[in-house]
């Protein structure tokens, strides 16, 4: 369904805005949600390592507390 939308094949699950107070660039992370042992894909691992090359948070979550932990260390929650 996506891919007839045009979205990329490896393309990752979510992608958060957020501004942190007094910056006025808005900054982007990439997050790829996988079962508890899933692997990247071979177009997710390049798709990946082009955002990461760019400066881009990208992040592998496997569960709820780490995107909670992901989310307390970029500073979206206390």
């Amino acid at each position: 369904m996506l891919k007839g939308m045009g979205v990329k094949a490896g393309a990752p699950d979510l992608i958060v805005f957020w501004r942190n107070p007094g910056f006025v660039i808005p900054r982007i992370m990439f997050i790829e949600v996988k079962a508890e042992n899933g692997r990247l894909s071979t177009p997710q691992r390049a798709f990946a390592d082009k955002l990461e090359k760019c400066g881009f948070g990208y992040y592998i979550v496997y569960s709820v507390d780490d995107m909670a932990s992901i989310c307390r260390d970029e500073g979206l929650v206390k």
